[in-house]
């Protein structure tokens, strides 16, 4: 839906000039004023979390036992995060690098650990019985894994159609 909406409107603005051409501009400021808010509150909950998952997985009782600690972690971390904006997009891009290899290297350890018991004989074992199978499971799996997708020869069509719409 992006890539048609972008195709129709080719504007600085996003979603907010989508919604502005679809509902008016109240609703636009509305929008507007909610993603700030949002992020506002949203991002206002990662040094708290980030503080309840070092106490959960480290298992520090120190953070328990001195009322100060956790806010002074909590305005460490905002202050860290503060000044990656500060140094600017370079600094930033650098550090979610390092970040994203941080937050992936469990799954890869994970991944290399479960590779020796992988069997592909086991891929085509079918169920002996209609009634082994969850269908429930199953069409759920199979309607998550197919949505948002559109066949490749539709797509061109879909896009023409809606950016001739938005267009007139």
């Amino acid at each position: 839906m992006s890539a048609e909406l972008t195709s129709a409107m080719p504007e600085n603005g996003g979603y907010l000039l989508w919604i502005d051409k679809c509902f008016g501009r109240f609703w636009a400021v509305q929008a507007g004023w909610w993603n700030v808010w949002y992020g506002i509150l949203n991002n206002s909950l990662l040094p708290i979390m980030f503080v309840d998952y070092l106490k959960h997985f480290s298992g520090a009782e120190i953070l328990d036992q001195h009322w100060y600690l956790p806010f002074v972690i909590r305005v460490a971390f905002i202050v860290f995060c503060l000044l990656l904006n500060i140094f600017g997009v370079q600094v930033v891009e650098k550090a979610t690098i390092v970040f994203g290899i941080i937050v992936l290297a469990p799954f890869y350890v994970m991944f290399g650990m479960g590779v020796k018991d992988v069997n592909p004989q086991d891929w085509s074992i079918l169920p002996q019985d209609v009634k082994d199978i969850n269908w429930g499971v199953f069409i759920s799996v199979i309607l998550w894994n197919t949505s948002g997708k559109s066949q490749s020869k539709n797509f061109p069509i879909d896009l023409l159609v809606a950016t001739n719409n938005f267009n007139n």
